[in-house]
């Protein structure tokens, strides 16, 4: 009898302390533009949340520099998990892209969940005959090559140029 009023009293004890959370509003901050992939995977599942939570979620979308901008606000704000971050793989890579960040990926952030998957391809015109890689960019170091990049990671794969020594390729915006 003791133990099961000692287990009760361990687990009253919690939420007497720190209240219930959520006691208000969350938001989920999304670090790329409204109406892309990520947010409206965060659209998705804001009201669903809400719906658990019994509190308003909402999606706010803090865009620029890659998502780093996001990532540095949600840094700064105060543990409370009221401010989460949907975020994508960009966030791990960023301490080898960014000399400089106010944040640090494995310091200041606890990953909560997975939510899905989006891989990243590269096509070329059916005129052009490489079908690897390593022949793209063998014709880079022949001829200037033009590519256009969407999304958020694919944008650091334009680094590629810097990383294997080829200059001939030049991004359209």
């Amino acid at each position: 009898m003791l133990k099961k009023l000692l287990l009760c009293l361990l687990i009253l004890i919690p939420s007497a302390v720190f209240g219930q959370y959520p006691e208000r509003l969350t938001r989920i901050v999304s670090p790329f533009s409204a109406g892309g992939g990520l947010d409206v995977v965060a659209r998705l599942i804001a009201p669903k949340l809400s719906e658990i939570y019994k509190q308003l979620v909402i999606v706010e979308n803090r865009t620029g520099a890659n998502g780093q901008i996001a990532n540095e606000f949600v840094a700064k704000s105060a543990p409370d998990g009221y401010t989460l971050l949907l975020t994508t793989a960009a966030i791990a890579i960023a301490p080898s892209i960014y000399k400089r960040l106010s944040f640090d990926p494995i310091r200041d952030f606890v990953a909560i969940t997975k939510i899905g998957y989006s891989p990243a391809v590269m096509l070329v015109h059916q005129s052009v005959r490489a079908n690897s890689i390593v022949i793209m960019l063998s014709l880079a170091a022949l001829w200037l090559l033009l590519f256009q990049l969407h999304g958020q990671i694919i944008h650091n794969l334009g680094d590629v140029k810097r990383c294997l020594g080829t200059r001939n390729l030049a991004r359209i915006v």
